[in-house]
């Protein structure tokens, strides 16, 4: 006789509930397990990430604002693109994007 699943199933739940004590959580059960959280305290690896994570947050922004600044004073004034002919601005672009070796452009341009 093959035995029924559902049967061995109940048996394993009557088991099971003879093995652990009825759950009932009590009006105490969220500010004990948070006192026991707290007691256990915070993961030792979080505070310095904390601490590095805010002075690298600090660090990125003030590097940011340096360059930006720089970035604003290194743009030409509005008199010298009115001057500057097309060929001089493509000159000075293709020197900004190349690593020099057009240099020789600007100066043997005729």
């Amino acid at each position: 006789m093959i035995p029924d699943p559902e049967h061995k199933l109940d048996q394993l739940f009557k088991a099971y509930r003879q093995a652990c004590a009825d759950f009932e959580p009590s009006a105490d059960f969220m500010p004990v397990l948070w006192a026991k959280i707290e007691a256990a305290g915070t993961m030792s690896w979080l505070v310095p990430m904390r601490i590095w994570a805010t002075r690298l947050a600090a660090a990125a922004s003030l590097a940011a604002a340096v360059l930006i600044v720089s970035l604003g004073f290194m743009q030409r004034a509005p008199e010298d693109l009115l001057e500057a002919g097309y060929i001089d601005v493509l000159v000075e672009d293709a020197v900004l994007a190349s690593d020099g070796d057009l240099w020789l452009l600007g100066e043997n341009r005729q």
